[in-house]
């Protein structure tokens, strides 16, 4: 009974070190095709983007409110358009989050 608790437990074992083995292989080859510069270059733009998004809401909130601009179906379109275009040209270069 114990040569064949072995032999499993053996055959585990080796099974466990190929998982083990591609795995780090499969991890390296991943970070090794990543540039520095994407790496850098995606955290600036995922935080820029939630910084000018609040931006947008503040001055909204002031145009409707301290300023008292009555179009707001004209200001959500305009707002709309820009992001589309900057999310399309930001898309173009890849740098989409």
């Amino acid at each position: 009974m114990e040569p064949c608790i072995d032999a499993c437990a053996r055959s585990l074992y080796r099974q466990r070190q190929r998982l083990k083995s591609r795995s780090r292989t499969s991890s390296l080859q991943l970070h090794s095709k990543q540039p520095l510069a994407d790496v850098a270059v995606r955290p600036f733009v995922r935080t820029s983007r939630i910084v000018l998004s609040s931006a947008v809401i503040i001055y909204n909130n002031h145009l409707y409110n301290t300023l008292e601009f009555r179009y707001p179906v004209f200001l959500v379109t305009w707002h709309l358009t820009f992001a589309v275009s900057l999310s399309l040209l930001s898309s173009s270069v890849n740098l989409q989050p």
